[in-house]
């Protein structure tokens, strides 16, 4: 039995599965050990302090990956139909099973550890974490833009470019009525309709 191929940009699920793992460490040890008791006022811990920098990190990542993956999508969209929610969303047949099972899950358990930890530590640095769920947004994005499967644009347009041109050449001038036949010539030839020549002798 043959394993199946790669998704194109797995690398990027990858390290968007792995951010989540580490987001998700961080935020859970901040929330429970943020402040050192044993200081008088009581001064926030290096779990809290590590909180702010990946948050801030992955939020800086995010909006560069977000930003790539949009302007792909918009070089791409003069050749493809794209919608926002197959780019951002990766809905329909935009992306493989596996890989939107991956890049979805991370988002959403992004979202839960974010609000979840900020909400256990209101009114605190904890709420940097809610910033941190923009890096599964543009791993989303960035896949979206550069490897999703989107439909190709219909050539109606051309068409109907084709048929005007023919109209034009037969008509002489675009949406001008076909002139009548002249006295004495048949419609649509060039010769005289009359009794035909009489022979010499």
């Amino acid at each position: 039995m043959t394993p199946e191929p790669v998704p194109a940009g797995w690398a990027l699920v990858r390290r968007t599965v792995a951010a989540t793992a580490v987001l998700t460490v961080v935020a859970l040890l901040s929330a429970v050990f943020h402040f050192r008791d044993d200081r008088t006022p009581p001064h926030v811990t290096v779990f809290a302090v590590a909180n702010i920098v990946v948050s801030l990190t992955l939020f800086a990542a995010g909006c560069l990956m977000f930003a790539i993956g949009f302007l792909r999508a918009v070089g791409r969209s003069r050749t493809s139909q794209i919608e926002f929610s197959s780019l951002f969303f990766l809905a329909g047949p935009a992306a493989p099973v596996p890989v939107k099972r991956a890049l979805l899950g991370a988002y959403v358990v992004q979202l839960v550890v974010a609000v979840g930890t900020a909400g256990a530590r209101p009114l605190t640095d904890q709420a940097f974490v809610i910033m941190a769920p923009m890096f599964a947004q543009g791993a989303l994005a960035l896949w979206g833009g550069t490897y999703g499967h989107f439909p190709e644009r219909g050539d109606g347009g051309a068409a109907g470019a084709t048929t005007a041109a023919e109209d034009e050449s037969e008509t002489g001038a675009p949406g001008a009525e076909p002139k009548p036949p002249g006295p004495g010539k048949r419609a649509g030839t060039g010769t005289r309709s009359g009794p035909p020549p009489r022979p010499r002798r």
